[in-house]
């Protein structure tokens, strides 16, 4: 098994995928001082994104 989403599961034998883009974000937020330049601070992850892609041909 290659992976799974939900209840598909993508292996060779039922559908390869060429190629997978993962993309990820953090989350920050500005935070303004007196006499002092702004800084910034870590509030978590954000989203996660994972896209698949490929042809499915009858055989």
């Amino acid at each position: 098994m290659m992976m799974i989403y939900g209840m598909f599961v993508f292996e060779l034998r039922t559908l390869p995928h060429q190629q997978l883009q993962q993309n990820k974000s953090w989350r920050h937020v500005k935070n303004e001082r007196v006499n002092r330049s702004a800084s910034w601070q870590y509030i978590g992850a954000g989203d996660d994104r994972i896209v698949l892609s490929g042809a499915l041909l009858q055989s």
